[in-house]
């Protein structure tokens, strides 16, 4: 008898023909979820789907930035080790309900700290 192993990409695959309806679909779903964020704190000349990068006016903002979302239950927001900053991710699996959130919570930050 042969068994079928199921592997991460396999699944993945599945998910993304069954569930989201194909590639251009979740290229449409992640334009939509980084346009969100884009849209909240307005940067970005060079824009990226995937990874939002944006800076706050000083170093002391952006840690007050990470300590409250890490506070509230948001994480895995600093920037890239090497330029800094703030960063979201917005991989494939980060749903759009998600992105809302940290959208809000970004609004709500910016509002209380300027």
């Amino acid at each position: 008898m042969r068994t079928r192993r199921r592997t991460s990409a396999g699944v993945t695959v599945v998910i993304l023909r069954d569930e989201i309806g194909g590639v251009e679909n979740m290229a449409a779903l992640n334009r939509a979820k980084s346009d969100q964020l884009y849209r909240v704190h307005g940067e970005g000349a060079c824009r990226s789907t995937m990874n939002v990068a944006f800076r706050l006016p000083d170093a002391v903002m952006e840690a007050q930035f990470i300590n409250d979302a890490r506070r509230d239950g948001l994480h895995g927001l600093e920037g890239h080790r090497s330029i800094g900053g703030l960063r979201a991710s917005l991989y494939n699996a980060v749903t759009p309900e998600a992105v809302a959130v940290l959208s809000e919570w970004l609004g709500e930050f910016r509002r209380v700290r300027g």
